[in-house]
C-alpha cells in the first residue's frame, strides 16, 4: 500500500510541476546573464524561435516558494540532516525542502527551509571532490562566499560559482542514503536535480 501511494504521490507532483511560457518583452535579442536569468530553467528543451522553455520541474527566479530538488533518474530528493546534505526518497519533511534566493547577478543561495542554512560546497584543500555541506549565511565571508553561491543551469545542473563544481549524488549507484558531493560538472545522471514545487 506504502508502494502505491508513492508511485500516486510521484505522479500528482509530477502533473503540478508543468511547462510555463516565460516571455521578456523589453529587448529580444539581449543576450546578458541578467535577461537570460529570466528564462525558465528545468528540465525539457529551449525553444529559440518562441523563446521558451518546455518541460517538467522548472526552476522559478521570481518564485520565493520552497520545492523539493528531486534527481529525475532516480526520483530522490535532496535533503539536509546535521548540516549533510544527502538524497532520500520523498516524505514531504521541510529538510527535503529548499529555495533560491539571489545572490549576485546570475547567482543564487540555496536555503534549507528546515534549518534556513544554505548549502556549501565543503573544499578542505580538495579539488575534485568536496562535501556539500549546510551552513549559516552569516557564516560567509570574502574568502568563501563563493562556496555558497550557485547557478542553476538550464541542463539541470546545480553548480559553484567557484571551479564549476556541480552537486553530484555520491556512489556507483544513486541511492538513498548516498551523500551529495561537489564534483567537476559533467552532466551526468547523478548531477542532475529539477526543482519541484509543493
Amino acid at each position: 500500500m506504502n508502494s502505491n501511494l508513492s508511485v500516486l504521490l510521484f505522479i500528482l507532483l509530477g502533473i503540478y510541476t508543468i511547462a510555463v511560457r516565460v516571455t521578456d518583452d523589453s529587448d529580444e535579442d539581449c543576450e546578458d546573464d541578467e535577461h537570460n536569468d529570466n528564462k525558465w530553467r528545468g528540465s525539457g528543451s529551449f525553444n529559440k524561435k518562441d523563446d521558451e522553455w518546455r518541460g517538467l520541474g522548472s526552476f522559478d527566479k521570481k518564485s520565493n516558494k520552497y520545492a523539493f530538488l528531486r534527481n529525475p533518474k532516480s526520483g530522490l530528493v535532496l535533503a539536509a540532516y546535521d548540516d549533510v546534505v544527502t538524497v532520500e526518497y520523498f516524505n514531504g519533511y521541510p529538510a527535503q525542502l529548499w529555495k533560491a534566493e539571489s545572490a549576485s547577478p546570475g547567482t543564487f543561495y540555496v536555503i534549507n527551509k528546515a534549518s534556513g542554512k544554505i548549502a556549501y560546497m565543503d573544499y578542505k584543500g580538495r579539488k575534485k571532490i568536496n562535501q556539500v555541506i549546510t551552513i549559516p549565511k552569516y557564516a560567509l565571508n570574502e574568502n568563501n562566499k563563493w562556496s555558497g553561491k550557485w547557478f542553476i543551469n538550464s541542463d539541470n545542473t546545480i553548480v559553484t560559482s567557484r571551479d564549476s563544481m556541480a552537486l553530484t549524488i555520491s556512489g556507483e549507484n544513486i541511492s538513498a542514503g548516498n551523500e551529495v558531493l561537489g564534483t567537476p560538472k559533467n552532466g551526468r545522471a547523478s548531477q542532475l536535480f529539477i526543482f519541484q514545487y509543493d
